[in-house]
């Protein structure tokens, strides 16, 4: 092959071909992968200590990210915790068709998750209270949807929306909240349930 032909095909396969930047890799950007890892680590740190002692380096390290980076996401402590409970999947159990049984698999769930993390949730719902953002958050993409699904499993056991369905929504949520958090009680879910179903059977 001569100079000229070489030549040639040098340059037809790099009109061909995409130029790869030198340290480039496939899959998601870098930064995709580094502000997942900073908005788990919130969450489970948040899980761990509580908001209080929530400490920007100890993400930093758990994330294996530099603090400067966190900073230049989120300039503030709340604003972090904030992205971090948006960012966290809203878990509800699959709907089997059932109505009786959905509701009482949501209620089950709902006791489960914050019966585990007594102090988280208190910790929790202080934050929500002292900072406008958390507390926003939490009413939009937590507490809100939470209350909407329990709404709709009540209202398709009943087969319409029950009489004074927001004092209900309160009820279910609130009490067991209080005997969970502030009490320290055990809720047995399955008996919550039943009793949620016969309360509303009762009303229809």
């Amino acid at each position: 092959m001569t100079s000229d032909t070489a030549t040639d095909a040098a340059t037809t396969r790099t009109s061909a071909e995409p130029a790869v930047e030198p340290g480039a890799t496939r899959g998601r950007p870098r930064s995709a992968d580094t502000t997942e890892a900073i908005l788990e680590a919130t969450h489970d740190l948040l899980k761990e200590h509580g908001y209080d002692h929530l400490r920007m380096q100890d993400v930093a390290d758990r994330a294996g990210s530099g603090l400067a980076t966190i900073y230049r996401r989120w300039a503030t402590k709340p604003e972090l915790v904030a992205a971090a409970i948006e960012h966290g999947p809203l878990d509800v159990p699959s709907p089997t068709g059932d109505p009786e049984a959905d509701l009482r698999a949501f209620v089950a769930a709902m006791i489960d998750s914050v019966g585990e993390d007594c102090e988280y949730m208190m910790s929790f719902m202080q934050a929500a209270r002292e900072n406008p953002e958390i507390g926003e958050v939490v009413r939009t993409t937590k507490l809100g949807p939470l209350r909407e699904h329990l709404r709709s499993l009540m209202t398709a056991v009943v087969g319409s929306e029950p009489p004074s369905v927001e004092f209900l929504l309160d009820g279910v949520m609130g009490a067991v909240l209080i005997r969970t958090s502030l009490l320290g009680e055990q809720i047995d879910g399955a008996e919550y349930g039943d009793e949620i179903v016969r309360l509303l059977q009762a009303i229809d």
